[in-house]
This record gives C-alpha cells, structure tokens and sequence, in this order.
C-alpha cells in the first residue's frame, strides 16, 4: 500500500518508478539480511524484490533501458532467492528465435 499511495492516478511513468524504488530498498534489504546470515529473510526479500521489479517492468515502455533493466534485476533477485532456497532451483534458459 506504501507503493500505491505514491503513484499518480494514471501515470505509468510514475508506476515504474514508484515499483523500481520499492524492488531497490527491497533488494538493499535483502542484501543486509544476506550479510547479516539470516538466510531466510534474504530469500523472502529477495522473492519480493523480484516481483517488485517485474512490476516495475510489466508497464514500462519497451524502447526504454529501464524496462529491460527492470527485468534484469527481477530475474536476478529470483535467481538469488532460489539460491537461497531449501529446495532444489534450477535455471534454464530457452532460446528465442524471433
């Protein structure tokens, strides 16, 4: 609800960027509890972050680097998640021929 208060009424641009801030302190938070060992708050924070960032992405316009960039950081915070998981993670990556 934090994140939604913030964004402007039919404002995409302000939807990504209000998103990206979120996934960014999110991340910083993750990032803090891996440091700290706590592993299961990273993972969870992480996890988060990841569908923060994909907000973030969902909406953003495709000529701009900041929706790939968005989608970059939310695999990344996925992928170190599943790192950080209890359960067996495993990436793959599935070639597109357009």
């Amino acid at each position: 609800m934090s994140t939604a208060k913030r964004i402007k009424d039919g404002d995409l641009v302000s939807w990504v960027k209000e998103w990206h801030d979120t996934a960014a302190l999110v991340e910083s938070e993750a990032v803090d509890y891996l440091g700290k060992g706590q592993r299961v708050s990273a993972r969870e924070a992480f996890l988060r972050a990841s569908m923060y960032y994909r907000s973030a992405e969902y909406y953003g316009f495709f000529s701009t680097p900041d929706r790939r960039m968005n989608w970059l950081k939310s695999r990344y915070c996925l992928q170190e998640a599943g790192e950080l998981s209890s359960t067996s993670f495993e990436i793959l990556e599935i070639p597109l021929r357009i």
